[in-house]
């Protein structure tokens, strides 16, 4: 690694500088070209959410079908799991088309030796890999996560990697019987593991059961922090599923917003087909509603009793507003 020297530039030369739109990778979570903080106690899934995070990233996917994302290939740097687990997990997911999505496992990395820091660099640069996930922040170095020292050092290192246009995500485990309203109460170790990260998500089970974890946004330096949300977990010798469930605060999720606009169209309409729904709707949301969002969301609906179905032309279905939803 060649040795760093400023090279400062004028404020007029800075503001000439044209920069991409986009500030997430995955939508409000994980900033793009920033550090990413996963914390959480053992057991809480946290492996599972980086791998589902790399999947959908890989291949354009919503992240539990909920959140958007931008297409990168991804690397993940596996320093907990052998590579006979994180094939079972990933299978488990259903990934198929899995040439976007490189692991290295138990290569017994540290992001703090040049060596292994520029080997990470290059097989980016060859593979065009834009999203580097480590699993976990304390098998990444050889130095006292309670130090802030040795912390910054390590950030340090991860930062040249944001330089190269690459994001990151870090895992990192929780203290026992930590539970905090704040990243600094939830993030084990020095308070520089907090400082370096753009955004902190802490992970926690609600109960003993693989039902249901919740989500919590402790970190946002690109935006306002999320409400906290509940995601349900179904995990089974053959497969693995994880799905939003719903905001502990007041943002809705895509799903509940499709029906709202559901609702409003129908309520502005006698009768509207599948396709006109879906034409009505699709890319009325900054962040745009799918139309599998929207058909669940059509499900949703006539199953509560809020919308009616009738016949139209051929094998056309038409909806309409019920007398429940008047």
């Amino acid at each position: 690694m060649t040795n760093r020297i400023i090279k400062p530039i004028s404020l007029g030369d800075l503001y000439k500088k044209e920069f991409p739109p986009e500030k997430w990778l995955v939508e409000d979570l994980v900033t793009l070209e920033g550090i990413t903080l996963i914390t959480g106690a053992p057991e809480s899934f946290k492996s599972w959410i980086i791998f589902h995070i790399a999947d959908c990233v890989a291949n354009n996917k919503d992240f539990l079908s909920e959140f958007s994302v931008i297409q990168k290939n991804v690397l993940i740097v596996d320093e907990e799991n052998p590579p006979q687990e994180v094939q079972s997990r990933f299978k488990k997911f259903g990934v198929v088309n899995t040439s976007q999505i490189y692991i290295s496992s138990l290569a017994g990395i540290e992001v703090t030796t040049v060596a292994a820091l520029e080997s990470i660099r290059s097989f980016c640069k060859e593979n065009d890999i834009e999203l580097v996930i480590f699993d976990s922040l304390i098998r990444l170095h050889s130095g006292d996560e309670n130090t802030s020292k040795d912390m910054s050092q390590v950030f340090r290192m991860m930062k040249i990697l944001t330089t190269d246009g690459i994001s990151v995500i870090t895992t990192h485990h929780k203290g026992k019987g930590k539970e905090s309203d704040n990243a600094f109460g939830n993030a084990r170790g020095s308070s520089e593991i907090v400082a370096a990260h753009d955004s902190i998500l802490s992970i926690s089970r609600i109960d003993d059961g693989e039902k249901s974890i919740r989500i919590q946004q402790d970190k946002s330096r690109s935006g306002v922090k999320l409400p906290p949300f509940t995601v349900d977990v179904d995990i089974s010798d053959n497969s693995c599923s994880l799905t939003y469930a719903e905001s502990l605060g007041k943002k809705p999720s895509k799903s509940e917003k499709a029906c709202e606009l559901i609702l409003i169209a129908l309520e502005n309409n006698d009768g509207l087909s599948h396709k006109q729904i879906i034409k009505s709707l699709f890319g009325t949301s900054p962040n745009q509603i799918s139309e599998k969002t929207i058909r669940n969301a059509i499900k949703a609906l006539i199953r509560e009793g809020k919308i009616k179905e009738g016949q139209g032309k051929g094998n056309t279905k038409i909806c309409y507003l019920s007398e429940v939803a008047k």
